[in-house]
């Protein structure tokens, strides 16, 4: 992927809870007032660099056109930890808002990984966080005028934002000179004065 490699990422994650639940869901912050078509949003509240991967150079599989057999392209990326919490809403007074939560979680299980052509190649593994309730505490204080919503934290990792691999110019032709060189390397002024 590009520069837009988080932004696909989370298009395509929520593409798949919709999937899972019938309904559309809200990409932001949960603290939508008007929750009556809505059932979950999908917030996006951590983006760091992974750890195990940053060191490590990222090579792609060759085009589609290529011969078989042939290397693939090194090219930069930065792999990223992306940490989304997945919020459900209740509607009305029915507690159906739990009954979202494990559609969610059951279709995230049954297929943990996110492809295709949006992730251009990628493929991203979804696991569940295991947040404890101050963990929650903290997420859901960046939100100090809203009421907590039932709620699970997910990891997608690795999400690689890649840029071609910068090389210079192609070598055009070569020239290899042997043998002994009629001007010989100057002494410098220091070592001219000393003599």
């Amino acid at each position: 992927m590009s520069e837009n490699a988080i932004f696909n990422t989370t298009e395509a994650l929520r593409l798949r809870l919709e999937q899972a639940i019938a309904a559309p869901v809200y990409v932001g912050p949960p603290i939508k007032e008007d929750v009556k078509e809505l059932r979950a949003s999908l917030f996006l509240f951590n983006v760091v660099p992974n750890r195990d991967l940053r060191n490590v150079d990222r090579v792609v599989p060759p085009s589609g056109g290529s011969a078989p057999g042939a290397a693939g392209a090194r090219v930069d990326a930065l792999p990223v930890d992306l940490r989304f919490l997945i919020s459900v809403f209740r509607m009305g007074n029915d507690p159906n808002e739990l009954t979202t939560l494990g559609q969610i979680m059951l279709a995230l299980h049954r297929e943990p990984t996110l492809s295709g052509s949006t992730l251009q190649g990628q493929t991203v593994r979804l696991t569940p966080e295991p947040y404890t309730s101050d963990d929650m505490n903290r997420i859901w204080g960046m939100f100090p005028q809203d009421f907590y919503r039932t709620s699970v934290a997910y990891l997608a990792a690795p999400v690689f934002i890649e840029a071609p691999l910068a090389l210079g110019p192609p070598v055009l032709s070569r020239a290899l000179k042997q043998g002994i060189s009629a001007d010989p390397p100057r002494a410098s002024a220091k070592e001219e004065a000393v003599a």
